[in-house]
């Protein structure tokens, strides 16, 4: 039996203002599609640590053979003060 070894970069970001984290994004082949997410919740403040919700996002992309990048955007009353 021969083993395969594949390796992928993955460049994880966010946005943080007045504490509160406004989109998380996982990029992972730039030339490849780009998907946009809004949820209606609140995220958590670290970088590397996933709400369910985005590992639910992420599992869905998997399975729809989906590779490029997704930004999760998450809809908070900060959001929307003027």
């Amino acid at each position: 039996m021969v083993e395969q070894v594949q390796t992928k970069v993955v460049t994880v970001s966010q946005k943080i203002e007045d504490s509160v984290v406004c989109w998380k994004r996982r990029s992972w082949e730039e030339n490849s599609q780009k998907v946009l997410v809004i949820v209606n919740q609140m995220a958590t403040g670290s970088l590397l640590v996933d709400s369910p919700t985005d590992c639910l996002i992420r599992r869905e992309m998997a399975s729809r053979g989906m590779t490029g990048e997704v930004t999760v955007a998450y809809l908070t009353e900060n959001l929307f003060k003027i």
